[in-house]
């Protein structure tokens, strides 16, 4: 699912503070209710846009690790990711 962007934000906590509901924003802006609460909520707490530091699902692989899975993709193109990964 694609995270929202900064202006997207922006544009969500506007039409809050212009005092439309939650529901009213999450229909103009094509998302879930409880998106935009979370997003005027982390605004109010913060006062930031942004997303928090550390959000985020963690690194698995290291840059090594993935510029060799490229490289192995490239040499033999009719292997199979799991043939790869092995």
């Amino acid at each position: 699912m694609p995270r929202l962007t900064e202006i997207q934000s922006v544009q969500i906590v506007a039409l809050l503070e212009a005092e439309l509901s939650q529901s009213a924003v999450a229909i103009r802006m094509g998302i879930n209710h409880s998106t935009v609460s979370r997003v005027f909520s982390r605004y109010q707490e913060t006062d930031s846009y942004r997303r928090r530091p550390g959000q985020g699902r963690s690194r698995v692989t290291t840059n090594r690790e993935d510029r060799n899975i490229v490289n192995e993709a490239l040499r033999v193109p009719t292997r199979v990711a799991r043939q790869i990964g092995k």
